[in-house]
């Protein structure tokens, strides 16, 4: 391992933000619909991504292009309810 290349510490960090996503999840302080385990994991699996297209280490790229896509999925449902709740929530102070 190269530690005088910064990618190195992009694919790191990368990792430890999945693993700590998922390690969350698992002990069950987030679910998978939570705000920041969406976060963690686009991040993460965006920096591995970074990390795998420099040292051209492809065989698991798709699983972190695959898991950038969800997790922007995830982001974008959060960002729904969230939308919806405001707006109910608005609808209901007007309404009292």
């Amino acid at each position: 391992m190269d530690w005088n290349n910064s990618f190195t510490y992009i694919g790191i960090t990368g990792m430890l933000l999945v693993l700590a996503g998922f390690w969350r999840t698992s002990v069950g302080k987030w679910n998978n619909k939570s705000f920041i385990y969406e976060l963690d994991m686009i991040i993460g699996a965006s920096l591995l991504i970074l990390y795998q297209i420099h040292f051209k280490a492809y065989v698991a790229l798709p699983i972190n292009i695959v898991l950038v896509f969800v997790s922007f999925r995830g982001l974008s449902s959060y960002a729904e309810r969230y939308a919806h709740s405001v707006k109910r929530a608005k609808h209901k102070k007007h309404n009292s």
